[in-house]
């Protein structure tokens, strides 16, 4: 069942910026919140299922930084919230930053990849240890590497996604495609 619960530009309008979405438990409530993170504000914006407007935006590296990031919602830890995960380039490194629910406190910051294009994000229990692993997108120009890691940024696997895959239009989730319980990941290209 797909329909459309509201229609807006989360930013201000189509800027020709990619605009990311992730779902999940932003407030560590049985409430499922949408998060909008853009590859060229540098802010996120939450909204509830209804398109009201739950904050006007987190910006974690500050109001003035327009560093574009990848955000996840995922419970890496196995405890009773989740937690905010974003994967960004600094200068020629790729990183992830793990943050506590509310963007109040940061958990874990490490670095996944050196020299690439950009960098997806998403998580899930892809072990079935009962805690969401992180999952990470490297794209460089002539290939797209995906790596796992665990909450302390431990890299648990690496595999190769395909020569030529990658860019704007690429996205990276996590979904339990065979129905066994366990999230899978999934990377679509345009």
């Amino acid at each position: 069942l797909q329909r459309e619960l509201f229609h807006r530009y989360p930013f201000g309008g189509n800027d020709g910026q990619r605009i990311n979405l992730t779902v999940g438990s932003v407030f560590g409530d049985p409430d499922k919140e949408i998060m909008f993170d853009s590859s060229g504000h540098g802010r996120i914006m939450v909204f509830n299922y209804y398109g009201l407007l739950m904050n006007n935006g987190y910006y974690p590296f500050g109001v003035n930084d327009k560093t574009g990031f990848s955000l996840a919602i995922g419970n890496v830890d196995g405890g009773e919230r989740g937690e905010n995960i974003l994967a960004f380039k600094n200068g020629n490194l790729a990183e992830v930053m793990i943050y506590d629910f509310r963007f109040a406190k940061m958990l874990k910051r490490f670095t996944v990849g050196v020299n690439v294009k950009d960098v997806l994000v998403a998580s899930g229990d892809i072990t079935g240890d009962g805690a969401d692993e992180i999952i990470v997108g490297l794209i460089y120009n002539d290939k797209t590497t995906v790596k796992t890691f665990n909450s302390n940024g431990v890299k648990l696997a690496e595999f190769s996604v395909a020569n030529g895959l990658g860019g704007a239009s690429s996205g990276l989730a996590a979904l339990d495609v065979n129905y066994d319980g366990k999230k899978d990941i999934v990377f679509m290209s345009k």
